[in-house]
């Protein structure tokens, strides 16, 4: 697992950087790190991968939001939530009740939050 790129680019600098994207509402320019940094042969850590999940969400690339669940070490409650609203977002209940599904399957209690994600 790699933290840092041959130009002096890391881990930590790209996310410093995706944060600032995002919270200038740049959600599109945040994901768009994504492909910078498996080209500079490095890993996100769980952390970034689920922000990415939710800035991917945001900007509409629901397909990206399904890489990187696949590709994400583990997720966490938040991680399934912005699953979900990808399926709202892209008006696929059959994939929000099959997320939905896989986060029950986990043994996590749902409380109400999770069901009006």
């Amino acid at each position: 697992k790699f933290t840092q790129a041959r130009d002096g680019m890391s881990i930590a600098i790209y996310s410093a950087l995706m944060k600032v994207y995002a919270y200038c509402g740049m959600y599109d320019k945040a994901c768009g790190l994504y492909d910078k940094i498996r080209a500079d042969g490095l890993e996100p850590d769980s952390m970034m991968y689920g922000c990415l999940m939710k800035f991917s969400v945001e900007c509409g690339r629901t397909d990206l939001s399904r890489e990187l669940s696949e590709r994400a070490p583990s997720l966490d409650i938040q991680n399934y939530m912005s699953l979900i609203r990808a399926a709202g977002r892209d008006k696929d209940v059959d994939r929000a009740f099959s997320v939905l599904a896989k986060l029950g399957a986990t043994g996590v209690v749902l409380d109400v939050a999770a069901h009006n994600c």
